[in-house]
């Protein structure tokens, strides 16, 4: 901010200051006089000139500058005593930059140049102003900033507040005050790793160094829009980063949070990976927080890199742990098994033969008329069932229940296409039939459109 006590009572304006004159809005005419200090208290050692109202308005027409103290303060403005007589600075003309309301006690006893916007009310409503004044600056200002932004350059600047989203209510910004001009620093532009809050990143008050992403001029300068990024004055730790994290490899990471998609793992500075939902565990589970839990530290399996979008995606899912594997010398076709009733669907139940193991149960497969319409069993009995058939490729177990009258159906007997999986979708296709069914409401799923066509034949 552009401050300084005055030197004598009348200077004259630039032609640029002039012309900045010229452009200021009208204002309020009312003058508040709340928290005014009287000058028995010590505010002034000597009585300053007093001159006549109308050695004050050819001030004003001529547009001189003369000096005043702030002599009270108020949501409004500051109360001035100049060459004698009380007058009024709206804080909209005291700054380029946006007064704090707690600061303003701040100025009180302070001496400071203005110039005369208006005389009202026959000389008793003086309205003040230091906007002319300080104008020229914020000019310099802006010429100084634009080089260092074509430059690709960094500034120094205070955090002055945090923009907030009000309908979302969520921290979305910092503002940071440049010297004059006010600069803007998005929440995503803070630090490489995501934050949830600014206040995470920054502390209003704290000086920062800011990479200048951008500049862009408006009427009047102070409302000149500069974007600013915290996080781009350090390295990018997204380059080289297939020289240090490769994809099939383990690695260590700290959950940061968890969403509807998955868990978010911290692998290094400024470098998020995210587990998928159904890469998290072979088993069931009903909320995420049921593997795993904020700040845990986890080992997972990386299975794809994209830094175009700065993604990496684990898993949790160890191979050597999956129960898939030589699932068909545990369970052959024919073979009776026992199981736990997980879940029931309009079609049939999904019985849980073990851990990451789940079979379907259809209706149709199920003796008797009276377990195709009624409800037999409750979640979490247990049944006895018959393994009908095992699609190891799509990890599908289909199951039938009593006497039936239909054979076995061989895999070989429903033919599939192949298809090729990427590294980012090979972790998608591991989630078991019941994953899919349970997402996808009461919609059968290509597991049940399979065991369709398999009954009609």
């Amino acid at each position: 901010m552009s401050s300084g006590k005055a030197v004598s009572e009348k200077k004259e304006l630039t032609s640029a200051q002039k012309e900045q004159m010229s452009q200021i809005d009208k204002l309020d005419s009312v003058k508040p006089k709340e928290n005014v200090a009287d000058e028995s208290d010590g505010l002034r050692k000597t009585k300053p000139t007093k001159v006549s109202k109308a050695q004050l308005r050819e001030l004003s027409e001529k547009k001189e500058v003369v000096s005043g103290t702030i002599t009270g303060v108020n949501r409004g403005g500051l109360n001035v005593k100049v060459l004698g007589h009380d007058a009024f600075c709206p804080l909209s003309q005291f700054d380029t930059q946006k007064l704090k309301l707690e600061d303003l006690n701040s100025y009180l006893k302070q001496v400071y140049d203005f110039v005369i916007l208006k005389i009202e009310s026959k000389g008793t409503n003086i309205i003040l102003s230091r906007i002319p004044l300080v104008a020229g600056d914020v000019e310099d200002r802006v010429v100084e900033i634009e080089k260092i932004a074509k430059a690709g350059g960094t500034v120094r600047g205070v955090v002055s507040g945090i923009l907030m989203d009000k309908s979302k209510k969520e921290e979305t910004g910092a503002f940071v005050d440049l010297g004059g001009v006010e600069g803007l620093a998005h929440i995503s532009e803070l630090s490489w790793t995501r934050a949830a809050k600014v206040g995470d990143v920054v502390k209003v008050g704290e000086e920062y160094t800011f990479k200048v992403i951008s500049v862009e001029r408006k009427e009047p300068l102070t409302a000149t829009k500069v974007k600013l990024s915290l996080k781009q004055v350090g390295e990018d730790p997204w380059e080289k980063i297939e020289a240090r994290l490769k994809v099939g490899s383990m690695v260590k990471g700290v959950v940061t949070r968890t969403g509807n998609n998955g868990a978010f793992i911290c692998l290094e500075e400024g470098i998020e990976a995210l587990i998928r939902t159904e890469d998290l565990s072979w088993e069931k589970f009903k909320k995420i927080s049921d593997v795993v839990k904020k700040g845990q530290e986890v080992s997972a399996k990386i299975v794809n890199i994209n830094i175009e979008k700065h993604q990496v995606d684990c898993s949790l899912k160890d191979e050597k742990s999956d129960p898939w594997i030589n699932i068909t010398s545990k369970y052959k076709d024919g073979s009776s098994v026992k199981g736990v009733v997980a879940d029931e669907k309009e079609y049939g139940y999904f019985i849980d033969l073990e851990p990451g193991i789940t079979g379907l149960l259809n209706k149709a497969r199920i003796s008797g008329e009276k377990g195709k319409k009624d409800k037999l069993w409750k979640k979490g009995e247990e049944v006895e069932v018959t393994v009908q058939y095992i699609d190891t490729e799509e990890r599908k177990i289909v199951l039938s229940f009593g006497e039936i009258e239909l054979a076995p159906v061989q895999i070989s007997e429903q033919p599939r296409k192949k298809k090729e999986k990427t590294a980012e979708s090979s972790s998608k296709s591991t989630a078991t039939s019941y994953h899919t069914a349970k997402s996808g409401g009461e919609d059968i799923s290509e597991f049940a459109n399979l065991l369709k066509n398999a009954l009609k034949k």
